[in-house]
Order: structure tokens, then sequence, then C-alpha cells
């Protein structure tokens, strides 16, 4: 692809050569070459050419530069070379804003005469860029077949959840929390995993299928396009909208709106891959031959005589007039519908109570709003906000808003009136110039050219037309006029529908306000297209030639922050959060640059290309799956909540990559297999160390020598496996040698070098293995008044209260007061416990620490400062345990009073 890269480093030195802005151009000419090359070279690989050329571009200082740029090219590259950048320069002629002469020829010549090519080789180029962009434009590069999608995934998906939801509920598994993340597990991991499965075999097969059916039409370049309707896409909005509300129904705690938001859009991105990829239904032999057929017809590709010619006019005609027709059937039907009910609506709302006070109280609470606005030093809005969104405030705002939508639309049809006057000018002229030019015709046929009255009559045909053309000009303000008011009046009919959906519910509005945003980007779709393309070049490129550079730094900061941690220098924490943030987004980022392919991908006869994107998608997943990675890694080395999902999740993602894509470019299938389950074990034995599940202990042992084993075959068939799998190979091999001491492992998880401080945390860890027994209980002599407790209570004061202020696990000192309020009765521990309780909430007051300071203030008998921590954590949180707490002290303190008025 030498001669790709050198053809975009000299357009773009020629875009620098040229006067006006040819932005549009470029992006239109990466477009156009990538289906030229396509069917020789991966698209991937088309793009990473492109921005290398972007790269040499900016190296080209001087003439000099540009000649020892092409020393070394054959004369067959600079053919392809100059029909690249011949086709450049035709896209950029073609374009509608383009200004003739303004094409800098002097430096096109020069770029041309650098070639050094025959002007029998220049045209033959020309000719050929020509012919490029005919094909683009009339898009004849492949035969594009659409075959119709299927819901059989997402319905299989969805149908397995519902199955599994009903199975835990029907043997009462949800009430049981140690079920509760089996049931999650299942969820998340095992229905996808399967679905996958299905997916990706049933999308084999179709494929196999389609195929066959291609060798037996004969015909080359067919491409098959999977259709989705807009049913599709609503099925997949309801699916999504359910599986979300889901949890939220059968949970015992109420979830966060974050969360629920969260998982909407994971779940619909989710179903959105599995329609999009691996939903074609199987193709017909019929209906493939069918669209070729109607497609030929389209393009009339043949010769045809006079009678055919009328034939085509005639089916064109008829075809135009009944869109025509369907759409104004379309339009009156929307607008006579939409009015009937929006009338009936407000016959609904204007046979309540509504009287004039109501408009009076509106407006008074509108102007205070907007006093606050202007002023809010001391303004209250609240209760104006909660009048203005009440029935009575609604229904008033309904009235201003059909007035306002009743002008704009009244504005349209009254400017109808001077349109039509217009119109009828412009016909009468048309009409009195066709008529003059009848006779005209007449005479010139009858008499001599230079006629007297021949010229009178082609005069009086100059002046018609010339104020038809005058009046024709004045229609185009008053178009745009009613253009405005129209987009105005179904703007305002839009904002009306919204309103009257609060009436019902402020969900209901929410989804009537999403639908009419997304008629507004079907309107806006084709520039938000364009934009969204331009947008996603404009990264590539960018991030093309950054990203090594940017690696680097991301890494560099993080030893940076690994020394300062070592030594116990300030911003250590906050410089290690920066470095992996950084590289969090420097993945997330990856995902913009095109994929390259360092093995054979293409399996021959591939109509759908199922099997490149599907190598292509799990290129995307091991990017995604790197920086989820980091990411938790950040948040286990700063003791962050939410590590453990973060890496559970990106682990489990980076197994489904090693295990699916290819390992080894050639050999034996062996290597493969060991590599996939070498790699697995060790990633599987990474989730079980860091969360310390069950079995922790014993899957080292097959996992850690199963490594090194494949690492030393690794080693010695190095030739043969792809580079990425021998990097993360002898990456598992030193980890597992590092994870097999205390030290490494800890300075591993903590990026942090200092042996003193892993000498802390190791008796901080010994610690609690004293304070907790092996079932996760407290241990038992805790309830005991002894020295032993005694000693207890003061190392660990010592090792986790009387520390640094940022060196407080506030998590930790939570949780240990929350065992202790369940489990122990002991008032010297439970006083100890109140201590460290309101130690926990002195960085951040969340309702769950200040839950447990108020139920621990509780069950040592201090009432009067329990009420006031309850009152706040219910504040915070609004839950229903806390409600009791609270009901209990405040009974606490009433009964405390009665005792001592008697």
């Amino acid at each position: 692809m030498e001669y790709l890269r050198i053809a975009a480093a000299l357009i773009l030195y020629l875009r620098k050569q040229i006067s006006y802005p040819t932005g549009g151009t470029w992006i239109e000419w990466r477009e156009t070459i990538l289906p030229v090359l396509e069917n020789q070279i991966d698209a991937g690989t088309i793009n990473a050419a492109i921005n290398s050329g972007k790269i040499a571009a900016g190296k080209i200082k001087s003439p000099e530069t540009l000649h020892n740029l092409l020393s070394d090219i054959s004369i067959e590259d600079r053919i392809k070379i100059t029909e690249i950048i011949y086709l450049f320069r035709i896209i950029d002629e073609k374009r509608n804003d383009y200004i003739p002469d303004t094409f800098n020829v002097e430096a096109w010549g020069k770029l041309i005469n650098n070639l050094g090519l025959s002007d029998e080789q220049n045209e033959k180029a020309k000719h050929r860029s020509n012919e490029w962009y005919e094909l683009k434009k009339e898009n004849r590069f492949k035969t594009k077949v659409y075959v119709p999608a299927s819901i059989l995934p997402i319905s299989l998906d969805f149908l397995l959840r519902c199955i599994v939801l009903f199975a835990f509920q029907s043997y009462g598994m949800l009430e049981n929390k140690n079920i509760g993340p089996l049931f999650i597990f299942t969820q998340v991991v095992i229905i996808p995993l399967l679905i996958a499965a299905f997916a990706i075999r049933r999308d084999r097969e179709i494929s196999q299928y389609g195929q066959y059916l291609v060798s037996k039409i004969n015909i080359k370049n067919i491409q098959f396009k999977i259709k989705n309707s807009a049913w599709h896409y609503l099925f997949i909005f309801i699916l999504t909208a359910i599986g979300s509300f889901v949890p939220v129904l059968f949970s015992f705690e109420e979830l966060p709106l974050a969360l629920v938001i969260a998982l909407f859009f994971i779940y619909g991105i989710y179903l959105m891959i599995l329609q999009t990829n691996f939903s074609k239904s199987k193709p017909q032999y019929k209906h493939i031959k069918l669209q070729l057929e109607e497609k030929e017809h389209q393009e009339l590709s043949g010769e045809l005589n006079s009678d055919q010619n009328d034939e085509e006019i005639i089916n064109l005609e008829v075809n135009l007039k009944a869109e025509n027709e369907r759409m104004d059937a379309y339009v009156i039907e929307a607008a006579l519908f939409g009015a009937l009910a929006f009338s009936g609506f407000l016959q609904i709302v204007s046979a309540g109570d509504f009287s004039v006070e109501f408009i009076d109280s509106f407006n008074r609470h509108v102007f205070l709003i907007l006093k606050a606005i202007v002023n809010p030093a001391g303004q209250n809005v609240y209760d104006s906000c909660i009048f203005i969104f009440s029935n009575n405030g609604l229904m008033v705002l309904l009235c201003y808003q059909a007035l306002f939508c009743s002008v704009f639309f009244l504005s349209v049809i009254g400017s109808r009136l001077r349109y039509s006057k217009l119109t009828d000018y412009v016909d009468r002229y048309l009409q009195l110039a066709k008529s003059l030019n009848e006779k005209e015709e007449f005479l010139m046929q009858k008499e001599n050219k230079n006629n007297s009255k021949v010229i009178l009559y082609s005069t009086k045909i100059q002046l018609l037309l010339r104020e038809g053309y005058k009046k024709q000009n004045e229609i185009l303000p008053i178009m745009e006029f009613m253009k405005f008011f129209r987009t105005l009046g179904i703007s305002m009919f839009f904002i009306i529908i919204v309103t009257s959906g609060l009436f019902i519910s402020p969900w209901l509005s929410a989804i009537l306000f999403f639908v009419a945003m997304l008629s507004m980007i079907y309107f806006m779709l084709g520039s938000l297209k364009a934009a969204i393309k331009s947008f996603y070049i404009t990264m590539q490129e960018f991030y093309y030639r950054v990203d090594k550079p940017v690696h680097w730094i991301c890494w560099s900061v993080i030893i940076l922050a690994l020394v300062l941690r070592t030594f116990r220098l300030p911003l250590g924490g906050f410089i290690m959060a920066a470095g992996f943030m950084f590289l969090f987004i420097h993945y997330l980022m990856n995902l913009f640059i095109p994929i390259i392919f360092d093995f054979d991908h293409k399996k021959a006869e591939d109509a759908f290309g199922s099997h490149s994107n599907f190598q292509k998608i799990l290129a995307y997943l091991f990017k995604i799956a790197l920086a989820i990675f980091f990411l938790g890694f950040m948040f286990k080395a700063l003791h962050w909540p939410g590590a453990g999902p973060l890496l559970i999740v990106s682990i489990l993602m980076l197994c489904a990559y090693f295990i699916m894509v290819k390992k080894v470019n050639h050999g034996p299938l062996w290597i493969g297999y060991l590599l996939s389950i070498a790699i697995s074990m060790s990633f599987i034995n990474i989730i079980f160390k860091m969360q310390h599940w069950p079995g922790n202990m014993y899957i080292p042992y097959v996992a850690i020598p199963l490594i090194l084993i494949t690492g030393a075959v690794t080693f010695l068939n190095r030739d043969k496996i792809r580079p990425i799998f021998k990097r993360t190979v002898y990456i598992l091999c030193f980890m597992a040698v590092a994870f097999y001491f205390n030290y490494t492992r800890e300075s591993i998880m903590h990026l942090n070098l200092n042996y003193d401080i892993y000498l802390t945390q190791k008796k901080k860890t010994d610690f609690m293995n004293q304070f907790y027994d092996g079932n996760g209980g407290i241990q038992d002599y805790l309830e005991m008044e002894s020295d032993s407790v005694a000693n207890f209570l003061n190392e660990f004061n010592q090792l986790y209260v009387q520390v640094e202020r940022d060196q407080i696990d506030t998590h930790l000192l939570n949780k240990v007061s929350w065992d202790v309020y369940e489990n122990i009765n002991n008032p010297i521990v439970l006083n100890a416990a109140v201590n460290w309780s309101a130690k926990s909430i002195e960085g951040y007051r969340s309702w769950e620490s200040l839950d447990t300071y108020a139920s621990l203030l509780y069950k040592v008998e201090r009432y009067e400062e329990a009420k006031p921590i309850a009152e706040e954590a219910f504040k915070l949180g609004n839950q229903q345990d806390t409600k009791l707490l609270l009901d209990k002290i405040l009974l606490k303190l009433q009964n405390t009073a009665d005792t001592l008025k008697k």
C-alpha cells in the first residue's frame, strides 16, 4: 500500500497549494477510494495507509523533498498514484460550490510532471478516474441485495431472561441474598454467551447458504445487506425499556436513577449489536432475483426504442404521481387526526373548573420565576414551580401554547393568499408568452425571419418573461416565510403534546418528548450523518498520528506515580489516577483507529462479509476490555468502590476475545487450543484471587503451571504465533511468578514498591483475620470484657483510626461498625464502634454511613444524638429501614419524656 500512502501525501500537499477549502472534497475522496480498493485490500489497511500519507505530507517542505519521495517508485505505482490524485481533482471540480478557474493549475502541472508519465498514460489515468467517479456516483461498485432482518436472536435473548427470572421466582430464590449473585451472573454472563454462540453459528450457516445462492446467480460483486425496518428498532426500544425496568421491580432496594439509565444504554447497545450484525434471515433465491431485475430495470442499462422510451416515461410519471398523492394523503391524514385528537383533549380539559384566577396566578408565578432568574437573591421559586406543573397551571400553559400554535399556522395560511396571487401573475405572463410564441413560430414558418411582427413578438415575449421572473423572485421570500412559521407551528404542536403528557405522568411526557426528538433527528438525518462521518474521519486521522506518543505518555505518568507512591511523595495517588484515566480514555480513543489484521482473516467467497465483521467486533471488544480493565485496576489500587465489577467484566471480555480470535498464523491446531485454555485459566485465576472467591487457593495449582508450560511452547513456536498472543503469554508468565510472592503481588495490586507499606498492609490483613472467623462472622471472644478485647480495640485504633486523614479507609470503618452493630452486644466494643463510625463520616456523609452511626447510637441508648443523624440519613437515602430506625428513636424519646413527666 505504499502507492496509496504516497498518493494521499501528494493530495494533501496539493491541498496546501489550493487557495480555497477542500475539506469536503477530501472526505468524499476517502469515501470513494474505499470501494475502489476494497476488493484488493481490507478497509482498515486502506485507512491506515491514508493516515500514514497525512503524516508523510507534513514532511514535504520543498520540491526536493517531493522528488525524493517519488524517487524509488515503480512505473506501475506511479500510474496508480496518478489515477488516485486525478480522482481527487475530478471530485473537487464536481462539487456544488466549486468556482471555475480556482484550481491551482501551476501546482497541479508540477505535481503531474514529477510523476514522470507520458501524455498517453496521463489520459488513461484520467479516464480511469472518471470511471471510478461515475461508479461511485451511481453506486455500482457492488450490487447490493437486501436481506430482511430477523428478530430471532433478540427475541430468544429476552425469552431466556424471562425464563430465568420466572424460574428463580418460582423457587423463591430471589429472596435469598446469597443466590442474588448467581442470578445476576446468569443474566449478565451466561445468557449473553449462549445467545452469542447461537447467533454466531446461525450467522455462519446463513452466510454459507447465501454464498451458495450467489454461485447460482453467477453475478460478481454481490453484497448482501441486512435490512432492518422501523418496527425492528421499535421492538428493540421496547425490549430495552422492559429489560431496564425489570431490575427496578424485583430489587429489594431502590436502585439509583443513574444505574437504571446505565442499564438501559448497555442493554440497548447489546441488542443493537445483535440485531445489526447477527440478525440476517435466510435469503431466498426468487427475492434476490427480483431485486436484481428491478435494479437492472431502474438503471435502464440496455438500449430502448421509441415505444419503450414512451413506456418508461409513462411509468416514471405514474410512479411520481402516485408518490406525490401518497405524500399528500399522509400529510392530510396526519393534520386531520392530529387536530381531531388535540381538539378532543382540549374539550376534556375545558370541561374542568377553569377560571380567570388561574391565569392571573399563573402569570404571577411565571413573573416570580423570571424575577428569580434575573435576581436570585432571596427568591424562593419552589412554590411557583409547583403551581406551574400542577393541573391548573398546565391548563393555562396549554392555553398559551395553543394560541401561539394557532397564530403560527394562521401565518402560513395567510401567506398562501399572497403566494397564490403571485403565482397567478407568473402563470398569466407564462400563458401570454406561450401564446405569442405560437404566433411567432407560425409567422416564422410562413414569412421571413426578419419580419417586423416577428421582432415585435420576440420583444414582447422577452418583456413578459422578464416580468414573470421578477414575480417568481418575489415568491422566494414568501416560501421562506411559510417554511419558517410552519416549522414554528409544528414545533409548538410537539410542545403541546409533551405538555399534555404531564397530566398523566412525567414519564409519559418524557416518552412523547423522545418521539418528538426522533422526528427532528429524522429531518436532520442527512446533515447529522455527514457531521458524524466528518468527525469520525477527523478523529481517525488525528489519533492515528498521536497513538503511540499518547500510549507512552500514559505509561510514563503511571511509572512516575509508582515512584512517588513508593517514596511516599505527595500527589502519588492523584497522578496514578490521572495516568490510568488517560490510559482508559486512550484505549477508547483507539476505537477510531482502523483495524489492521496481522493474519489472513478473509474467508473466500464471503458475500456477507460476516467473517471480517466478526473479527473487527473482536478487535473492538479487546480495546474496550483493556480500557475497562485499567479503569478497574485504578479503582482497585486506590481502594475505590466498584473495582470488582469493572475487573470481572473486563477479564470476561478478554477471555472471550482470546478464546474466539485466531491465535496461530500457521502450524498445528493444538497450539491454539493450548493458548486459549492457558490464557483463560490465568484470567480466571486473577478474578478468583482479586475477589477472594471460594476455590481461589486451588486454581493457581492448575493455572500457574499451565501458563508457564504455555510460555515455553510459545517461545519455541514464536514464528507461528501471532504477536499479541506472544506478548500476552509472556506477561501472564511474569504475573504468575510475581503473584507467587506476597510482596510482589501486593506491590503490583497497589502500585507501590515501599516495603514498609507492604508490612503495614500485611499487618492489617492479619489483624482482620483475627477480627473475622473463617465463615465471615465476627470472632466470639469480642463479646467478653477481657484484656484481649481491650488490646484488640487499641490495635484497631492504631491501624485504622489514628492515622493520617488520606489513609483512613472510610468504607472499611463503616463495614466493620455495621458488623459490630449486627453481631456484638459488648458495650465496650459498641462504644468503640461508635467512634469508628463517627470517623467514617468525617470525609463523606453518605446515607449508609449515617445510618450505621445512628444505629450504633440507638443501640448504646444515646437517642438525642441519634435522632438528627437518622433524620439526615433518611433525607439522603429515603430508605424504609432508616425510617423504621427513626420511628424507634422517636418512640424511645417519647417514652423518656413521658417518664420524666410522671
